[in-house]
């Protein structure tokens, strides 16, 4: 048994060569590349994965390079292109992950220039040390710039994955023995297992990064959809973008005539808001206002007073985001650093399409804030009002009253709306139907006994369509006239029964009343009579 299994693996070592550590992590990252891009779909990963398939077969052809003596120079350039070739699919690579399309074509023309003097090099001047340096200085480069512009598009983030990156890329090396004999081999494995480690870290973060703004997005939208004032819907949007940015303040400003004044803030302190909370349109406000676009701006670019209050605030990058409305900017979103900070495409685009969400919910919700606000002072006008008012539609039921008959009928306004007017009004059996207001006729003012409360009232009748509808409504203002009535009363019991005689004229001798007393001192039999002549005959 032992010998057969040994008579196994031997055959199995002839047909698979065993593996070097180098050879195992190339192997290793090229498949969680593939892992990685199974999941996420990012197009950078795709030349990601053909750089590390590169590596390893650059490392695979010559197996053992303490004696590349022994194979043939043509394996050796196979080798050596290979190497290069992974190196300028990475740097590819990162191009493709920081936008940096303009990298692309030198790129090309520098991968194709440098593979071919890389196999010029090995099969007719293998020995040339002057040509071996050219080689390691022009793939260098190429490292070189992949880090830096790595290094520069997730500059001011706390992320490891572009740094392992950057670091290791630098570190890759192509096999020289008299300079990569002292480099230990474990260190080339723990470099290429970080290097490759870093992508999967940027990855993993950039996925982290979209769930955020999604979390954003959909608390934003909540918050949009439940607030009634725009302000505390702005107090929360300044706090959500503040901690998804790692900003250290945030403040809206609203565009109120020719000033800029500060509505909602985060992170900024009093003497920031007494100094720069009202400030006029300059230039840079001026051209992110018109062209609708972000900018980002030093603080120490920016002129006083503003300039001095961010340096005093230690903020030293600013980016403004116009808030714009259906029709016209209403304001600017700021967002301040206390570093310099490199803003994405993404997070440009993402506070772009926010700000305009929040600019259309602040103009509406301003807009409402207004209606509302008319319609307190309507309703306040309308309860001050001490004449009992009723509004009731087609089949009687009852639309709005006012506060002095919700008082007289000692009911809460829920209890009234909706309801008809025979449930809500008092009545005796039989006395009215339907409504005892509208039975006096359609006339503008009506005066008599009050069917529900007694005594006496006038009545102002009013009927009304609703726009856009067929729906028609009638309007009831009832002024309880029983303390003039009374009054009235009284005064033609002592009008009537005084024994002198008593008249009222007009200044043209017009004779409005008497008394019988008058009619009689007058030698006239009725008041008729006395009515039609005219005094000053």
């Amino acid at each position: 048994m032992i010998g057969t299994w040994s008579g196994w693996t031997g055959l199995g070592s002839l047909a698979v060569p065993k593996l070097t550590t180098p050879e195992c992590v190339a192997l290793v990252m090229l498949a969680a590349s593939i892992l990685v891009y199974r999941t996420f779909r990012e197009r950078y990963l795709l030349t990601w994965i053909l750089g590390w398939l590169a590596y390893f077969l650059s490392s695979w052809t010559v197996r053992d390079a303490t004696i590349v003596q022994k194979f043939p120079p043509e394996l050796i350039a196979i080798s050596q292109v290979e190497f290069v070739l992974a190196i300028c699919l990475f740097a590819a690579a990162v191009f493709t992950y920081t936008h940096g399309r303009k990298l692309m074509v030198p790129l090309l023309a520098i991968a194709v220039s440098v593979m071919g003097f890389t196999a010029a090099r090995v099969l007719l001047w293998p020995d040339s040390l002057t040509l071996r340096v050219a080689l390691e200085v022009s793939y260098r480069i190429v490292t070189f710039t992949a880090a830096i512009q790595m290094i520069r598009y997730r500059w001011g983030r706390w992320e490891i994955g572009p740094w392992l990156v950057s670091a290791c890329l630098i570190l890759l090396y192509l096999e020289w023995g008299p300079v990569t004999h002292y480099w230990p081999a474990w260190a080339s494995a723990v470099t290429d297992l970080f290097f490759g480690l870093g992508m999967i870290f940027t990855v993993f973060d950039e996925s982290k990064a979209r769930t955020r703004r999604l979390a954003v997005v959909n608390s934003l939208s909540t918050t949009i959809t439940r607030a009634q004032q725009h302000g505390p819907m702005m107090q929360t949007a300044l706090e959500e973008l503040k901690s998804l940015m790692g900003a250290r303040a945030a403040w809206f400003r609203l565009l109120e005539g020719q000033r800029m004044v500060i509505a909602q803030h985060v992170g900024v302190s009093q003497e920031f808001l007494r100094s720069v909370g009202q400030i006029g349109i300059d230039e840079r406000l001026q051209q992110v206002l018109q062209q609708g676009t972000p900018m980002v701006v030093k603080s120490s670019a920016v002129e006083a007073p503003l300039g001095p209050q961010l340096a005093q605030e230690k903020i030293r990058q600013v980016v403004l985001i116009p808030l714009l409305g259906k029709k016209s900017m209403i304001g600017t979103l700021a967002l301040g650093w206390n570093h310099t900070r490199s803003l994405l495409a993404e997070d440009i685009d993402f506070l772009s399409t926010t700000t305009n969400q929040l600019g259309l919910a602040v103009e509406n919700l301003r807009l409402l804030e207004q209606i509302l606000r008319s319609q307190r002072q309507w309703m306040n006008t309308f309860d001050s009002i001490q004449d009992l008012i009723l509004a009731h539609d087609a089949d009687f039921r009852v639309i709005k009253v006012n506060q002095a008959l919700l008082q007289r009928l000692n009911r809460a306004p829920a209890d009234v709306v909706g309801k008809t007017c025979e449930e809500i009004l008092p009545k005796k059996p039989s006395e009215w139907t339907n409504c005892p207001y509208c039975a006096r006729g359609d006339s503008d003012f009506a005066e008599g006994a009050d069917p529900c409360f007694g005594g006496y009232s006038m009545v102002s009748t009013s009927s009304y369509t609703e726009q856009g509808t067929q729906k028609r409504g009638t309007i009831h203002v009832v002024r309880d006239t029983s303390d003039r009535r009374a009054a009235e009363e009284k005064f033609r019991l002592i009008f009537e029964q005084v024994q002198e005689g008593v008249f009222v004229a007009t200044p043209d001798g017009k004779l409005l009343d008497c008394n019988d007393a008058f009619v009689k001192l007058l030698g006239y039999d009725t008041r008729e009579e006395l009515m039609s002549i005219d005094i000053d005959e």
